[in-house]
């Protein structure tokens, strides 16, 4: 028993610091491999960030997609103005050929009289049934005079 004894003393005086080295040799390679994870993870993460848009260049875009939504509204505002102005006008002109006595030519320009579409469905419905209905009124008007 006493030489069991021995031994173990021997191997704890003599193995232990090598077995200690050993196992610090090894924790370092763990720490080592641990912190390459570490600034792989941080490369990723800095190459994300950069890659996603800040908040403020996302409300700059939404912003400008605003205001692209307020002209595109104004531009088709204007279209719709335009083209109710240049209908009205041929109307006018229509009523004037009727007056100097040109039915047949003022019969011609009436039935020119129609809503040509925008894109817009709900404008250009009620357009075109507006003016459907002035051409109609119009050449009744012509026919009765």
């Amino acid at each position: 028993m006493r030489n069991i004894i021995a031994m173990l003393l021997l191997f704890s005086i003599f193995a232990a610091p090598a077995f200690a080295q050993k196992m610090t040799e090894q924790q370092q390679q763990e720490m080592e491999q641990l912190q390459r994870m570490q600034e792989m993870q941080q490369k990723s993460f800095e190459s994300m960030t950069k890659s996603l848009p800040t908040m403020s260049s996302f409300m700059n875009s939404m912003m400008g997609a605003a205001t692209k939504l307020e002209e595109m509204k104004k531009e088709r505002s204007d279209i719709v103005h335009t083209k109710t102005a240049e209908l009205e006008a041929k109307i006018e002109e229509v009523l004037a050929l009727v007056d100097e006595g040109k039915k047949s030519h003022a019969k011609l320009k009436a039935l020119l009289i129609k809503w040509t579409p925008i894109g817009q469905s709900d404008i250009d419905k009620e357009r075109t049934e507006h003016f459907d209905n002035l051409r109609k009124e119009v050449l009744e008007f012509i026919s009765g005079s």
